[in-house]
């Protein structure tokens, strides 16, 4: 009877190990990227959209605390900033609270160029992106230029954005 459950016991716990290390080896493992999106360029207060597709093409690891990471290719067509890395590679890594930096570098002439923030949600479906204004002019609620993707209106382009930077923006909504 005592060597029945001891059995019981042993097998039960050798299956739950098992399965927590598949689970994790699930999450950890590296998940290729490619997708196009429609999404929409808005400017907070006011009333002018532009349509934009964004392509994403490269891989998605996500740490063991669950912290995003995308390494690959962002292209944005029909965004007002031109996209300066169309076809370089970027590494992003994402932050709940303060999105990731779309940094590349250019070689010629040599250079680092900061395109903007990405927020993402943890499925990396959904994205918001804040445009950094040429030249080190930054981004700030009032006026700086978003793309939020997978949208077709203002409004859904609002909601998205505002849902995935409630941390970023501390109680402020985007209007």
């Amino acid at each position: 009877m005592a060597r029945s459950l001891a059995t019981r016991i042993l097998l039960t716990a050798g299956v739950v190990i098992v399965l927590a290390v598949g689970y994790t080896a699930y999450r950890l493992y590296p998940r290729q990227v490619s997708m196009v999106v429609t999404g929409v360029q808005y400017q907070p207060n006011s009333a002018r959209t532009r349509t934009i597709k964004l392509d994403l093409h490269g891989t998605l690891h996500r740490s063991l605390f669950g912290k995003l990471a995308f390494d690959g290719t962002v292209e944005i067509d029909g965004a007002t900033i031109a996209n300066r890395d169309n076809g370089r590679p970027v590494t992003i890594v994402l932050n709940q609270a303060t999105g990731g930096d779309m940094m590349y570098t250019s070689w010629h002439p040599l250079a680092l160029y900061d395109y903007g923030a990405m927020f993402a949600n943890q499925r990396f479906n959904e994205f918001t992106i804040l445009e950094f204004r040429p030249h080190g002019g930054g981004w700030n609620g009032q006026n700086g230029l978003t793309i939020a993707a997978p949208a077709h209106t203002r409004s859904q382009a609002l909601r998205l954005s505002n849902e995935l930077m409630r941390r970023y923006l501390d109680g402020y909504r985007l209007k």
